[in-house]
């Protein structure tokens, strides 16, 4: 079950925890924004089989602006799942146990970040459910929410065959 919660109150205590006994793999995306900053934090759950935030999620839910990857780290230790950190322009990072398999981004210049987060959800999580090499996730991730963040305001959607065609060249850069 893929789950994107924007803080929009869709989600109650009441069908997070429907959705936490039902038996199959949850994969959560929870996004902070300008209207729920503070209010929609991804501790509300807490059975999932995949985690994926950027940087200031991670931090509200933590309450610690310091060591975000050490929170990050104990927390998928004790959940026994794979978290992601999204960074922007930092890359970002899976961390599953103890392992923490580092991306940088492959883009110089965004044009517009909008969905860039769900875009490394939406790739990431599928990888993550059929079990990848943990080192490319983050890749993937990384690589299609940067060329998705070439266009302005989600206006286009990235086929296949184009991604394909980017991963080529980033490959044979």
């Amino acid at each position: 079950i893929l789950i994107c919660d924007y803080g929009i109150d869709l989600f109650s205590k009441k069908f997070i925890t429907y959705l936490e006994n039902l038996q199959k793999k949850r994969m959560i995306n929870v996004q902070t924004n300008s209207l729920n900053h503070g209010f929609n934090l991804f501790n509300k759950y807490q059975k999932y089989s995949y985690l994926c935030l950027d940087e200031r999620e991670w931090k509200l839910g933590f309450n610690n602006h310091d060591e975000v990857i050490k929170n990050i780290i104990d927390l998928s230790n004790n959940k026994k799942v794979p978290l992601s950190l999204t960074r922007g322009k930092e890359g970002s990072n899976l961390i599953n146990k103890k392992h923490n398999y580092f991306c940088p981004t492959f883009i110089n210049k965004t044009i517009d970040t909008t969905g860039c987060g769900d875009a490394y959800f939406a790739l990431t999580s599928l990888m993550t459910i059929i079990n990848a090499e943990q080192n490319l996730i983050p890749f993937i991730g990384n690589s299609y929410a940067g060329l998705h963040g070439q266009f302005f305001g989600n206006e286009k959607i990235i086929d296949k065959v184009e991604f394909l065609k980017y991963l080529k060249t980033i490959l044979n850069f």
